[in-house]
């Protein structure tokens, strides 16, 4: 019987609520039926009485009587019937619409004004989301982790992350024993011949266990297994899904077919999905190099690759039953193995870091700094609406008060000023998310291709989720003190009041003076931050690179190693086709060197110098090093400022000799003059080489990177052999027409020397250049709009403050002019407030400032993060623009009529 019981009770209830649900869109209907049964019953009721021997009058006036109050009891069946607070709440929203719309100015500038800073937030969280908090595309990316061994902080090398070489990788994969799966990888460059145009590749060279620490299956065939990773075996090779959609067609076909790489030839075994770009350049720390975007992988076979070499990074899948703890110890317990097998690195130790955290490692803080630099913009932009919401509400302060009278209470009051708020930023917010979808297709257009995954961007639901929270957020907070200051009105006072002029209430000053002062201290935080990155972008472009970048042409040309397997073949063959390039009417200049400049940095090597045999500040000394062809120097525009350049006479024959740059110089030789000195690789099996010049100092990866050592050497004098290598040259040409023009005709030329030599990465210098700063402008103009538009919101909240100050102050400066104040007078008085008010505001961003931009002293270059011109200029601006937003308000404080102004009291 209870079980019967209740679900019959749910079933009154569930038939309740419907018959209520029901009731909100049949209310007309239902209100004509009340009132039509309760003329019947009071019609009744009457007749009983007349017929009692009463008038008609007085008849229903005893009928009424008798049945109580009719409005009482039709409110409370109303209630009874439907769903009053959703009743209210419609009610509150048909009323705000109307109101809303009855101040078209003050809707649209409000609106416009949410729309700026909810589309920029919702623009830059939708990078944030997609690069930083997305899972990563792989099964086992949560236990992925990359592995380093780094340097103790403190120490010469620093916090840095370091690779292995092969016998330390071994040594980790036969102690640790936290990780399911580990792999080494390293990068490598293919050139592919026999299907079509000759192409240089950058790929990978991976162990057996690469591709099962990321779980992911390939999209067709298969990956590497441990018999591929055999010396012998390990001519195989995966392709990426972009290498086999541009060059093979996206063929099923294409696995188990044969094609030639380094003149040797590998058998397709799989295609990777499109998911996977594992190793990426801007995923990976400088210390390790890796391609921009790998092309294919190929099995390492460790045993044939040359040990000692440092340039293998790590991925490692980490056991899911092994904690922290357990993992620490085990890597404490290596490191104290390792230090034993490999004294030189006693100050490393074992570090593994989430691929989920080294995947976003570089674009996380330039990242963060865009999302903190939006959410300022999206504070100003609320607490102008939020001035520009008190004025309103002051202004209506007695229709307000009226209502109160009437029996409204303050609850009541606050829920319709809540509602109208949250109507204006849903509005904002609507308006927003166009703002964004246009924002995100130009940053996505024209963002640097260093921001990973930047394609896949858009507005998911998680984004819109996001933009909904931010404008419910954004209607409270300019909503919260118009409301709450409506608790606050005297009724008596309210209602005496005539005009516009005494409408402010003794709180009303302050507040909307306070919304302005953080306005102009949020602005001046963040124009500051953008002229500092302003400023450093100056620095970088105008920083001496220690080359021309005008007219020169640059293009790299690999060479085979099983056609060219020495270093005396491949000399020839350089040799052979820098003749023919400087044979070009157009040509100028022309030279090769093992790395161009802005390629990215040379190998470095321990040197040898015999007349400072003792290490330099508790170091080896160390330098770049590098091969050139004589005319290098003249191609690239670098100045010889002691000795002379490579010369024709430099061969293997004659003394070795090298060329230093400046730093090196200053650095090795304390000032004396280097020419005739000697220097050498840390190898003392390899001859001393005697010092022909100095040339002045030549960045090779950023603009913004600190000066090295480094030291040139005759590409016809490689004494080393095999390191470093000589299996690719960049060549470099001084034109005397415009650089691109010349592609075919240095095709023609290489390739009438050898036609299956691929021409790769060939680029103008100046488009090199521009391209690696291309990150640094992108921050740049991403923060100067946001400090624009924050400039902006600013100087409308001030004229919006002295507006209204002016309004207030009508009859005040009616009586003024009235006394004799002259025009000029007037005009300073209200300029001199805007001032006040921005002198109050820079007051509290400077403070603000001299903290915040501290965090950022990392992206800055050549400038102080407390640049003392910075600052004033950015103060001096913003009260430029509080003086230009005042000047309006004073004009027409100017043009105030003495008696229309005296008549309003």
């Amino acid at each position: 019987m209870k079980i019967g019981k209740r679900k019959t009770s749910v079933q009154d209830r569930l038939r309740t609520v419907l018959s209520r649900v029901a009731a909100l869109f049949r209310r007309r209907r239902l209100d004509a039926d009340l009132d039509e049964e309760l003329r019947a019953h009071i019609a009744l009721a009457t007749e009983e009485n007349t017929q009692r021997g009463m008038s008609q009058q007085h008849a229903r006036r005893a009928a009424l009587r008798s049945f109580g109050g009719v409005a009482q009891t039709a409110e409370a069946y109303r209630v009874q019937r439907g769903m009053p607070f959703f009743e209210v709440l419609l009610q509150d929203v048909r009323y705000g619409l109307r109101v809303l719309l009855k101040s078209p100015g003050f809707f649209c500038i409000a609106v416009l004004t949410l729309a700026l800073g909810i589309g920029a937030s919702t623009a830059v969280f939708s990078l944030v989301d997609t690069i930083l908090l997305k899972p990563l595309p792989y099964p086992n990316a949560k236990q992925t982790v990359v592995v380093w061994h780094t340097g103790v902080i403190g120490s010469f090398y620093g916090n840095d992350h370091f690779p292995w070489n092969l016998d330390q990788y071994r040594l980790m994969k036969s102690s640790v024993s936290s990780f399911q799966h580990m792999a080494a990888f390293k990068a490598d460059s293919f050139d592919l011949t026999g299907s079509g145009n000759p192409e240089m590749l950058d790929g990978v060279r991976a162990s057996a266990d690469f591709f099962s620490v990321f779980g992911l299956p390939p999209a067709l065939g298969r990956t590497f297994s441990a018999w591929d990773d055999q010396p012998g075996h390990e001519h195989v090779v995966v392709l990426s899904h972009r290498l086999w959609s541009a060059r093979f067609g996206a063929s099923a076909n294409v696995v188990g077919r044969s094609i030639d790489l380094n003149g040797r030839p590998y058998t397709v075994i799989g295609v990777m999905p499109s998911s996977f770009t594992f190793p990426s350049a801007q995923a990976m720390p400088g210390t390790l190099t890796v391609p921009k975007e790998t092309s294919l992988w190929v099995p390492l076979a460790a045993a044939t690759s040359p040990a000692g070499s440092d340039d293998s990074g790590v991925v490692a899948e980490r056991k899911a039953d092994v904690s922290d703890a357990q993992m620490r110890q085990d890597f404490n317990v290596f490191d104290i193995s390792f230090a034993k097998q490999f004294p030189r690195a006693r100050n490393f130790h074992l570090t593994a870091v989430p691929l989920t955290q080294q995947s976003v490692e570089n674009s996380k803080r330039p990242l963060l700094l865009l999302l903190s630099s939006v959410i300022v913009v999206l504070l100003i932009a609320s607490s102008n609406v939020a001035g520009l919401t008190l004025n309103r509400s002051l202004s209506r302060r007695k229709e307000l008060t009226l209502r109160a009278a009437l029996g409204a209470g303050s609850l009541r009051l606050i829920r319709q000023l809540m509602t109208e708020s949250l109507l204006l930023a849903l509005a904002g917010g609507i308006l927003g998310i166009v703002f964004g979808e246009a924002a995100l297709s130009l940053v996505k257009r024209y963002g640097p291709s260093t921001i990973p995954h930047l394609s896949e961007a858009g507005l998911d639901p998680a984004v819109l989720s996001f933009a909904l929270a931010i404008t419910l957020v954004s209607g409270l907070l300019f909503g919260l003190g118009p409301a709450l200051g409506s608790r606050r009105a005297n009724t008596i006072e309210a209602l005496k009041e005539r005009g516009q002029r005494s409408i402010g209430g003794a709180s009303a000053p302050w507040m909307r003076n306070a919304l302005l002062l953080g306005q102009i201290a949020m602005a001046l935080v963040l124009v500051v931050t953008a002229g500092l990155l302003v400023r450093t972008f100056y620095q970088m472009l105008r920083a001496d690179a220690g080359f021309a970048a005008d007219k020169v042409l640059t293009f790299t040309l690999p060479l085979s190693p099983v056609k060219y397997s020495d270093p005396d073949s491949m000399a020839q063959l350089y040799g052979r086709v820098l003749l023919d390039l400087r044979a070009l009417p157009e040509v100028q200049f022309a030279g090769f060197a093992s790395v161009a400049p802005m390629h990215g940095d040379p190998d470095a090597t321990v040197l040898r110098l015999p007349e400072h045999p003792t290490p330099f500040d508790g170091a080896r000394p160390f330098a770049f090093y590098s091969f050139v062809a004589p005319g290098y120097f003249k191609s690239i525009g670098a100045t010889i400022r002691e000795g002379r350049e490579m010369a024709g006479t430099d061969t293997a024959s004659s003394v070795p000799v090298a060329i230093i740059n400046a730093t090196m110089a200053n650095k090795y030789f304390h000032g004396e003059d280097p020419i005739g000195r000697q220097v050498g690789v840390g190898d003392s099996r390899m001859a001393l080489r005697t010092v022909v010049g100095v040339v002045a100092d030549i960045k090779h990866s950023s603009l913004r990177e600190p000066a090295s050592a480094e030291m040139f050497v005759p590409y016809t004098q490689n004494d080393v052999r095999v390191w470093p290598s000589m299996q690719s040259m960049q060549f470099v040409l001084r034109t005397k027409a415009e650089p691109a023009s010349l592609s075919r005709q240095i095709r023609e030329a290489v390739h009438a020397i050898d036609p299956e030599i691929p021409i790769a990465e060939m680029a103008t210098l100046s488009e090199i250049v521009d391209s690696s700063v291309t990150a640094d402008r992108f921050s740049m103009l991403l923060l100067s709009a946001f400090g624009l538009l924050a400039l902006l919101l600013a100087s409308i909240g001030i004229y919006g403050v002295v507006s209204w100050s002016v309004l207030q102050q009508t009859s005040e400066i009616g009586i003024r002019i009235a006394l004799g104040a002259q025009r000029q007078q007037i005009l300073l008085m209200v300029l001199g407030q805007g001032a006040r008010l921005a002198c109050a505001g820079i007051g509290i961003g400077l403070v603000a400032a001299f903290a915040a931009t501290r965090l950022i002293a990392r992206f800055l270059y050549g400038v102080q993060a407390t640049d003392p011109a910075t600052f004033a200029a950015v103060s001096l601006l913003l009260i430029a623009v509080a003086l230009l937003a005042s000047y309006l308000p004073a004009r027409r404080a100017m043009r105030i009529d003495p008696m229309k102004a005296i008549r309003l009291e």
